[in-house]
């Protein structure tokens, strides 16, 4: 939403949070799980933008990749509920484009 040079670093600060560089020797999943968390974010952001039902399609296929690589990646759904309510856009979560957001999710990620 703002210019390459903040989206740059803000990068470099998430790839340096001491919650990263803790695991970092252990588990090396936490790269490709940020990357799918981005991507998610990314695209949920793009459908509050669009307002489009087909655009809600990519962040919940990004949202289940990432609960497949760690169940962590739960805060995503908070925080598409939390961005619902604090744009205004709460109805959001009752109506007709939930279900299909709320399915795929369901049959790629549920299971688990």
């Amino acid at each position: 939403m703002l210019d390459s040079y903040t989206a740059g670093i803000c990068s470099a600060v998430l790839g340096l949070l001491p919650m990263v560089l803790l695991f970092e020797k252990s588990v090396m999943l936490e790269i490709s799980w940020l990357a799918l968390g981005v991507a998610a974010i990314l695209h949920w952001i793009g459908y509050l933008e669009q307002h489009q039902r087909r655009s809600l399609y990519l962040p919940a296929l990004w949202l289940s990749a990432a609960l497949l690589f760690k169940q962590t990646s739960v805060y995503l759904l908070v925080f598409c509920v939390l961005t619902l309510l604090v744009t205004g856009q709460g109805r959001r979560i009752v109506s007709r484009d939930a279900v299909p957001f709320a399915a795929i999710i369901g049959v790629l990620a549920g299971h688990f």
